[in-house]
């Protein structure tokens, strides 16, 4: 008998892994204006310019899939961003810089994780569960968040060629968020976002695509908090500071997540 958790879990994932099934590299395969260079067998290295001394990107293609190493640069020859991408998943360690050569994020993502993940997803038994997230689907839960790229939101339509996302991260003149060239991902490790002017905006790690262990999160400008995450959740109690590093205010949490208490202290 087919349980309604199930259904659930197997509507979900259609929305979350039918993208990297359908990703198109037509963009790029297809414009003679990009050098394409054989690796090996079915395998490709793509390579596009500004100019005869400037290049604009070098990417990894296997199997008309996204595979192997990614960089691509800024007009002034600085890294816009770099990583690697096994079978259109980025894997490991990718950065991304602004235009001035100060680093602006750090992900940490594993392509393995993923695949297991997506196994115990379409697996969707109540009591065999090596992921916290397919406990999550089976209570309900919409966990197709933890399955995307965690960047600032560009002004990119969602359905963008991989061409224009190059061009928009690329283009010192863009003030907005960062398109990233992969659809789907799992976070596992360092997680870290950076100010233009070097200073921590938020940081810590994530377990199998969940928040987990300690964590700075700026709140605006002039407020950050600190705390632990368990599997997703803020857990117990949560300290909230201003820039001058004063105690403004502390949270504490239920083991769900959802706040139980909230203290402000005097100036």
């Amino acid at each position: 008998m087919i349980t309604k958790s199930l259904l659930l879990i197997t509507g979900l994932l259609g929305g979350i892994f039918q993208s990297v099934e359908r990703f198109d590299l037509e963009s790029i395969l297809r414009d003679p204006s990009i050098i394409k260079t054989e690796t090996g067998k079915n395998q490709l290295t793509a390579t596009g310019f500004r100019s005869e001394d400037s290049k604009k990107f070098e990417i990894g293609i296997k199997n008309n899939q996204l595979h192997g190493n990614w960089t691509s640069y800024y007009e002034n020859s600085v890294l816009c961003d770099s990583g690697r991408i096994e079978k259109n998943l980025p894997d490991g360690l990718w950065k991304t810089w602004y235009p001035n050569g100060q680093i602006r994020n750090i992900r940490t993502y594993s392509a393995e994780k993923y695949a297991y993940a997506k196994t115990d997803l379409r697996r969707g038994h109540p009591k065999f569960q090596h992921y916290v997230i397919t406990r999550y689907a089976n209570e309900g839960k919409d966990v197709s968040r933890y399955f995307q790229p965690k960047f600032d939101k560009s002004s990119l339509a969602p359905d963008a060629k991989l061409l224009q996302k190059i061009d928009y991260n690329t283009d010192a003149e863009n003030q907005g968020g960062y398109a990233a060239p992969y659809v789907n991902s799992l976070h596992h490790g360092l997680f870290i976002n950076y100010y233009e002017n070097g200073a921590v905006k938020d940081s810590g790690n994530y377990q199998s695509g969940l928040r987990h262990g300690l964590w700075k999160e700026a709140v605006n400008n002039t407020l950050y908090g600190t705390g632990v995450y368990h599997h997703g959740n803020r857990y117990h109690q949560w300290r909230y500071y201003d820039k001058n590093g004063t105690l403004v205010y502390t949270e504490y949490y239920r083991n769900n997540g959802t706040i139980k208490d909230r203290h402000y202290f005097k100036k």
